[in-house]
C-alpha cells in the first residue's frame, strides 16, 4: 500500500470545529510536516515533497527554501523541527530531514536568495566591481564600480583592464590585456607586474585573500603564480588554470586563505598545503565528471549553469541558486564582500537580494 501526503495546508483557531486554507500561492506539493516559529506566529516552514518552503505572512506566499540544500532544495523533506535560543542570545535554527540525505539545519532568519536586475554592460565581473564595454585603449575597457544606493555604475578614476576579481577586504585587482596585475588602493591603481624572469609570463586571471601574500594568478599559458609580498613565484605540481579564486575561510593549520583553480579540462581543482608557505593538490576535485563555467571567492557556475556555494563545515558544494539567464556557458559570476553579481552572456546583469 502506498502513501500520498496530503496537499492542502489548513489551520484551526477552534479546536478543529473550523479549518481555514493557509496555503496562499504554494503550488502542488505533498505536505509532510509543518513548524512555526514560536515568537512569530505569521513565520511558517514546511516539509514538501519538493523541498522546504517558507512564509513570512501566515501562509499567503511561499518561498521555496532552496539556499544549501542537496537536490537543488527539492528533494523530499520528511520531517522539520525548529530550535529558538534568541532568548539567550542565539537564533531561531530550523532543521529538515531529507530523504536520503540526512538532517540538515539552517538559520531560521534566512531568505532564500533572489536575483535582481541591475543596468550595465559588462566583458568581465567581480564582487561589485566590473569591466565594461568602453574601449579606453590598448586593448582594455573601462573599469566600474557598483553604487548600491544609486542602483548604477560609477567609472573607477581611470585605468582599464580585462578581467576583474576583488579580494576579502574588498579592493579590486585588475588584469590588463599585456597580462599585468592592479590593485586599487582607495586613491590610485598600484601596479603588480606579471609573472618574473624566466618564465615574465603574462597573466589571464588574479584572485586575493587578506593580504598581497595571499595573491594568486593564472598565466596565459595556464601557469598558477603567487604571490609572496614582493614578487611571483611559478608554483609548480598544482595543476594548470584559466582561472583562480581564494576561499574567505582560512586554512585550519596556516591561517592563510587558500586558491581553488578552475583547470582548463573545466573542473575544480582545491590547493593544499604540503608545509606552511608550500603548496600541493589536497585530491579534490568538482566535479567528479562533467565540469564549471565560471569560478569567484566561495561561489561556482557549475556546468548546468547553477551556482554552487562552499560549505567550509561539510567541505562540500552546494546548491545556491539557478542561473539568472537560464542555460548560458559564456555567463560570469562575481563574488565576494559586496556580494553576488552575474553577467549574462546577453550583456545582462544581476546581483543577489535576500
Amino acid at each position: 500500500m502506498s502513501f500520498s501526503p496530503p496537499t492542502v495546508l489548513s489551520e484551526t483557531t477552534l479546536n478543529g470545529s473550523n479549518w481555514n486554507p493557509i496555503a496562499g500561492d504554494l503550488p502542488a506539493v505533498g505536505i509532510n510536516d509543518v513548524a512555526v516559529d514560536p515568537a512569530n506566529f505569521d513565520v511558517l516552514y514546511i516539509a514538501t515533497t519538493q523541498g522546504v518552503y517558507k512564509s513570512t505572512n501566515h501562509g499567503v506566499n511561499w518561498t521555496r527554501w532552496v539556499m544549501s540544500l542537496p537536490g537543488q532544495g527539492s528533494q523530499k523533506v520528511a520531517r522539520l523541527r525548529t530550535i529558538d535560543t534568541r532568548p539567550s542570545g542565539g537564533q531561531l535554527t530550523v532543521y529538515a530531514g531529507i530523504w536520503g540525505s540526512g538532517a540538515w539545519q539552517r538559520n531560521g532568519a534566512e531568505q532564500s536568495p533572489t536575483w535582481q536586475a541591475i543596468n550595465g554592460q559588462e566583458t568581465a565581473i567581480g564582487s561589485g566591481w566590473s569591466i565594461g564595454t568602453n574601449s579606453v585603449g590598448n586593448g582594455d575597457f573601462g573599469i566600474y564600480q557598483w553604487i548600491p544606493s544609486a542602483q548604477l555604475w560609477s567609472g573607477a578614476n581611470g585605468g582599464g583592464g580585462k578581467k576583474v576579481s576583488v579580494d576579502l577586504n574588498g579592493n579590486p585587482w585588475v588584469v590588463n590585456s599585456a597580462g599585468d596585475v592592479y590593485k586599487w588602493t582607495g586613491s590610485v591603481w598600484a601596479g603588480y607586474g606579471h609573472g618574473q624572469v624566466p618564465a615574465n609570463t603574462p597573466f589571464n586571471s588574479v584572485a586575493s585573500g587578506s593580504a598581497d601574500s595571499e595573491t594568486w594568478a593564472t598565466g596565459t599559458d595556464n601557469t598558477i603564480w603567487h604571490y609572496a609580498g614582493s614578487s611571483w613565484t611559478q608554483v609548480t605540481g598544482i595543476g594548470a588554470g584559466i582561472k583562480i579564486a581564494v576561499f574567505s575561510t582560512p586554512d585550519a593549520t596556516c591561517a592563510d586563505h587558500l586558491p581553488v583553480i578552475l583547470g582548463t579540462d573545466n573542473r575544480m581543482y582545491f590547493v593544499g598545503h604540503s608545509g606552511c608557505g608550500a603548496y600541493a593538490p589536497n585530491g579534490n576535485l568538482w566535479p567528479s565528471s562533467g565540469g564549471g563555467i565560471d569560478i569567484s571567492t566561495d561561489y561556482i557556475l557549475g556546468g548546468d549553469t547553477n551556482v554552487y556555494h562552499w560549505d567550509p563545515t561539510a567541505s562540500v558544494w552546494r546548491f545556491y541558486i539557478a542561473s539568472a539567464d537560464g542555460p548560458d556557458s559564456s555567463a560570469q559570476i562575481g563574488a565576494g564582500i559586496n556580494g553576488l553579481f552575474f553577467a549574462g552572456g546577453n550583456g545582462n546583469l544581476w546581483t543577489i537580494v535576500q
